[in-house]
């Protein structure tokens, strides 16, 4: 038989053997978002809740971020785009 090492974990864990695990999850990292702009938001956005703008993105005008959001590095949301609440978008998108 071969014992496998085993590590006391202390934080908070949920099971993601699901797709609606994972959504779910994603939902728990979200809720406790701080606003942090490291990229350019344009004049003329809509922004509400918290969101996470990575640098290097660009927000071009008329778009609508509703919160709890992350935009990594580098990605752009065109004129008049709309991202909604529980939302990660990666970085180049």
């Amino acid at each position: 038989m071969v014992r496998l090492p085993t590590t006391k974990f202390s934080g908070w864990w949920k099971d993601t053997g699901h797709p609606e695990d994972i959504l779910e999850a994603n939902r728990l990292v979200l809720k406790d978002l701080k606003t942090s702009i490291g990229g350019m938001i344009e004049h003329g956005v809509t922004v509400a809740g918290e969101v996470e703008v990575g640098e290097g993105t660009m927000v071009h005008c008329v778009a609508t971020l509703r919160g709890s959001i992350v935009i990594d590095d580098h990605s752009e949301i065109g004129f008049g785009g709309s991202v909604d609440s529980n939302t990660c978008l990666g970085s180049r998108v």
